[in-house]
């Protein structure tokens, strides 16, 4: 299953690149394009979940990578709602190395989300988290 990156611009300006395990992003969402951010959202919504059902269609689970993509869209998103018309930029589409899927080892996901998500990473084996 081919995964692919899309990349953003807040309202604030900062940008983000965000992962789809499904090239059904494309379907969503043309680069460049100015979106509501609302509809940025649902647009989202309705894309990650339908590309982790791909996944779980394939591979017997769905797509953790996709749902926490999700999430932290979410999240970020409500930052701006008392913004006046925020709008969420998409500024392009990075299609990723076949190689790498949501079908990978348990071991693969969590090295990935790490990479994605480092403020939740484990400590190495052995250490002790400091305070």
């Amino acid at each position: 299953m081919p995964e692919i990156r899309f990349q953003i611009q807040w309202p604030d300006g900062s940008r983000e690149t965000c992962y789809s395990p499904s090239l059904v992003v494309k379907d969503y969402f043309i680069a460049p394009q100015a979106y509501a951010l609302e509809d940025f959202v649902q647009r989202s919504r309705t894309a990650l979940q339908i590309a982790s059902d791909r996944v779980q269609a394939k591979y017997g689970m769905p797509c953790g990578l996709a749902l926490g993509q999700l999430q932290s869209i979410e999240t970020k998103a409500s930052q701006y709602q008392d913004w006046p018309q925020p709008q969420v930029q998409v500024l392009g589409f990075l299609e990723s190395d076949p190689g790498y899927s949501c079908g990978q080892s348990a071991e693969d996901w969590i090295n990935r989300l790490e990479s994605m998500f480092p403020q939740y990473a484990l400590p190495p084996t052995g250490e002790i988290p400091s305070t």
